[in-house]
């Protein structure tokens, strides 16, 4: 059984993963995740504010906003360089807050989801892209599942799978 440091580790990653999907999904649920089960431990921190249960409230209704946008044809790659970087910064921020809740180094997780960031981002939009490709499945469709795919990883990585 791996211990308690790993195990954060390991959730610093998933978060980043998720943040490379969806950027604003990731912190609203670490947010809300943070919001509910260890907002003083980081009350000391100037990450405090995702502590808040508003904030957690306003940035899950920036998370939907980014899947409807998500599902138009003008929506930017997220490979793109801005939307990359926005990942990059929403991986490492998550990470690196969920590990100062769970009394771990802040720096190597925000090295660590910066950089799971990076790769859920690539590859998740290169799965999309070819299972679009060979499929024939609309976009909006295959964006959908990626979203569920994102709610429920996330939940899951939290360990708030039966709770929302």
């Amino acid at each position: 059984m791996p211990s308690n440091g790993t195990r954060t580790l390991i959730k610093a990653i998933g978060i980043g993963v998720i943040a490379g999907m969806r950027s604003m999904a990731a912190p609203a649920l670490v947010s809300n995740h943070i919001s509910r089960t260890h907002p003083k431990k980081t009350s000391e921190t100037p990450l405090k504010v995702l502590g808040y249960p508003k904030t957690a409230t306003l940035l899950k209704g920036l998370a939907l906003g980014e899947m409807i946008v998500d599902k138009l044809p003008v929506a930017p790659a997220r490979i793109a360089p801005g939307p990359l970087a926005a990942r990059i910064i929403s991986g490492a921020l998550c990470g690196g807050v969920l590990c100062a809740a769970e009394g771990e180094r802040a720096g190597i997780g925000a090295v660590a989801g910066g950089l799971a960031a990076i790769a859920g981002a690539y590859g998740f939009y290169h799965l999309r892209r070819n299972i679009g490709g060979e499929s024939n499945l609309p976009d909006p469709l295959l964006g959908l599942a990626e979203d569920a795919l994102v709610i429920k990883g996330g939940l899951g990585i939290l360990g708030e799978s039966k709770t929302a």
